[in-house]
């Protein structure tokens, strides 16, 4: 009996849940995965004050059934009035499932300006520039095999260097 990898997978990504699904199912169907696509709600916790609310998130929802069984949930949440943290679960991962996965974050990695483990600085300063969330992040792509604690580095023109005048 398979011993399942991290059930689940877990991990807060820097874009929208609405935009990690659109990409996750444009890459699904580039590599001829078979799924559904649901719903669904979750709770978590908004801090109003100093009291933990209840709140619900809706879930972007993909059950993948070839080449390997298992369900994506993306979903957004607030813990703070000005924040959200959107979230990447992969439930019914095993370690033999490690490859077909990458092949699929790889496609969906390509789609994006920066790594979903890179938060803004806005995102960082509006959440809480020390929370845990992003170094959580950073650890759950390591899992799946990304390179995610090396200092990255937008692709970006080199700036044109200023001649010294002698003098």
């Amino acid at each position: 009996m398979k011993q399942p990898m991290l059930d689940p997978w877990k991990s807060p990504v820097s874009y929208k849940a609405q935009d990690m699904a659109t990409l996750l199912r444009r890459a699904m169907d580039k590599l001829g995965w078979e799924y559904e696509r649901e719903g669904g709600e979750m709770v978590y916790d908004k801090i109003m004050v100093i009291m933990p609310m209840m709140r619900v998130a809706h879930i972007y929802r993909f059950v993948v059934g070839k080449p390997l069984e298992i369900t994506i949930d993306t979903y957004d949440t607030r813990p703070t009035h000005s924040s959200y943290i959107p979230w990447m679960v992969i439930k019914g991962m095993e370690h033999t499932d490690i490859l077909e996965v990458k092949r699929l974050t790889d496609l969906v990695l390509t789609q994006l300006p920066r790594p979903p483990w890179i938060f803004t600085t806005t995102q960082r300063v509006n959440h809480g520039y020390l929370m845990p969330e992003f170094n959580k992040a950073k650890r759950a792509w390591k899992l799946l095999g990304y390179d995610s604690f090396k200092k990255w580095k937008a692709d970006k023109p080199a700036k044109p260097r200023k001649e010294k005048r002698e003098r």
